[in-house]
């Protein structure tokens, strides 16, 4: 855990304290939430910590006392405090600097934070189109850093509208007349709620998240989600327990002064700028770029229209050196060359700039995807190719972009259709519905025999209290598994549990290595992990001694390389401790 993840863990638990003292209601959210699932706490390069909490118990710990909190903590929201430059609240000390981008040149606090995302309730579809128009101009007159209208191509009209009531009003006047109309709805007569952000308020249904269930988080106790597999299916996509490649891991920029606090940082630099010249400034730019709009998402489209050109060139291409057609490919079930086929088509087609994303940066793209024309059986066979591969989000995504356009033949209704269900299983399971789930994959597996991702929801439903597989036809079904896909690690960890119980220690420990390499899923990486972790502690006092011992060495390097595989870096010498200089010495061979 790194020091700045140790100072948000310490305002977690202060935060988490104050919730359950006075009975308020949050859950992990975001990255902060794949930790819970994935990690047990931080994901090893996060550095955030996001919460939801429902307007009305904002609304009482807002109102609890400054003795309330820890010493140097505090509450800040624009509500409370006018310089505040975010829609969203926050939790946060006033010892640290953790000064974000668009709080440069303003008086707010600027300390280590936990951002709470409220949940405003939402009557309707009409309510929410108007609190998302509000909540854009909102955004606009809070935070001098970002763009929030043009992505909704709103009217410059409105803009200047809230500029004039801004001026002649005041701030605290105006923002209070957008806040009456926000979030006056009461949570009992509503069955959804918008996150209350700037950058894209997203509607989600209520039950979603309550009530609340538990879960652990570096030790701590914390609130999750009714539906946490619902919530970060939607968020990430089915492959959410995947661990991410490194150029693909994000983080959040903020200046971090470490041992000073945001006060005398700012002190440093703040009187050289010219504030009331950048608050001008950036307002003719917002005018700008609300204004030029429309008429820089058609030159977008034109940009895109060419990208495609290129994109179904290649495709043409890459499907001509194979020397087989697409049906015949699809037909053996050839996903690997069907994969390189599509490579660049999913590049493009699949990138957030022809479709977006729901973020700050793509939502605009997200509600008007732009969509490559294919012949409908290349279009088949790339959905296809997805939906075999474990893409399962990614073929949904393409599908539903797809409709608005065009029409879905029986094959990709089928498709769509069993993406739904398996998600609605899923989510079955999470509410230990275990019987409706077990059908509901039943019914996958016989209309797509050994899917991979049906297959590993099914062999999840097999597991006993334990997670251990040990009944018969779950023994028997994770052999047919492991015929049919020899090199997913995923089916390979839990054939090592079986040769654990049978054969020991001993010979398990290769297969765990073997699944951590050959798996990308954070989950099954996780149950390795805690599944060995005691064995592991005791096993590293053995290795020591015998890396000593002229007799044992080769073979306990040989070991020590299987334990590196699964608790890789830091982990290995956390747990096997500082290693001597011979236990060096055979670390630097086990990596040569």
């Amino acid at each position: 855990m790194t020091k700045k993840q140790e100072q948000l863990l310490g305002l977690l638990r202060e935060f988490d304290a104050v919730c359950r003292k006075h009975g308020l209601r949050y859950v992990m959210a975001g990255g902060s939430l794949i930790g819970v699932m994935r990690n047990e706490g931080f994901i090893p390069w996060d550095d955030d910590i996001d919460v939801y909490m429902p307007l009305a118990d904002w609304e009482r710990m807002k109102a609890l006392p400054k003795e309330e909190f820890p010493f140097q903590r505090t509450l800040v929201s624009v509500e409370l405090d006018r310089r505040y430059t975010n829609t969203f609240p926050r939790y946060g000390s006033t010892d640290t600097c953790a000064i974000h981008k668009h709080q440069l040149i303003a008086d707010d606090i600027a300390g280590e934070i936990i951002d709470v995302l409220v949940l405003d309730p939402i009557p309707d579809d009409r309510a929410y189109i108007r609190y998302r128009k509000d909540m854009m101009i909102y955004s606009e007159l809070i935070n001098i850093n970002s763009v929030f209208c043009s992505r909704y191509e709103l009217p410059l009209f409105d803009f200047f509208f809230y500029r004039f009531l801004y001026k002649v009003l005041g701030r605290d006047r105006t923002l209070r007349l957008l806040e009456r109309k926000m979030f006056a709805c009461e949570e009992e007569r509503c069955d959804r709620v918008a996150m209350r952000w700037g950058g894209c308020p997203f509607l989600f249904e209520k039950d979603m998240f309550f009530p609340v269930k538990e879960a652990s988080f570096e030790g701590l106790r914390v609130m999750i989600p009714r539906r946490t597999s619902d919530y970060l299916i939607w968020h990430y996509g089915d492959e959410w327990a995947d661990v991410p490649p490194h150029k693909e891991r994000e983080s959040h920029e903020a200046v971090c002064v470490e041992g000073m606090d945001y006060q005398t940082f700012r002190k440093s630099y703040q009187p050289l700028l010219d504030k009331e010249k950048i608050w001008r400034d950036q307002m003719k730019y917002k005018a700008y770029r609300i204004r030029t709009a429309k008429h820089r998402h058609r030159l977008e489209n034109e940009k895109l229209r060419l990208a495609a050109l290129c994109v179904t060139m290649d495709l043409d291409k890459r499907a001509a050196e194979t020397g087989e057609s697409l049906s015949s490919l699809t037909e053996k079930k050839d996903f690997g060359t069907l994969s390189y086929i599509f490579a660049e088509y999913y590049r493009v087609q699949l990138g957030a700039f022809f479709i977006g994303r729901e973020d700050y940066a793509n939502i605009y793209r997200f509600y008007h995807p732009y969509v490559i024309d294919l012949d409908p059986d290349v279009f088949q066979a790339a959905v296809t190719t997805l939906f075999f591969t474990e893409k399962l989000a990614k073929a949904k995504r393409l599908t539903d972009v797809w409709k608005e356009k065009h029409s879905l033949n029986e094959e990709l209704i089928k498709m769509d259709e069993a993406i739904t269900k398996h998600r609605e299983a899923l989510n079955e399971q999470e509410q230990s519905m275990t019987q409706k789930a077990v059908q509901l994959v039943e019914e996958l597996l016989s209309e797509f025999p050994y899917h991979p991702s049906f297959s590993k929801t099914r062999l999840q439903l097999y597991r006993d209290t334990d997670g251990k597989i040990t009944c018969e036809e779950g023994i028997k079904f994770l052999k047919a598994c492991r015929k049919r896909f020899p090199d997913d690690g995923y089916f390979l960890k839990y054939e090592a549990d079986l040769i654990w119980q049978r054969k020991g220690m001993e010979s398990a420990l290769p297969v765990y290595a073997k699944a951590m390499e050959q798996t990308k899923n954070g989950i099954i990486w996780k149950e390795i992990r805690n599944q060995l972790i005691d064995i592991a502690r005791q096993r590293s006092r053995e290795l020591q001694l015998l890396l000593k011992d002229e007799k044992h060495k080769k073979d306990a390097r040989r070991e020590r390389k299987l334990w590196k595989k699964i608790y890789p870096g830091e982990e290995t010498d956390f747990i096997f401790g500082s290693p001597t200089a011979e236990a060096a010495k055979s670390s630097s061979e086990d990596n040569a």
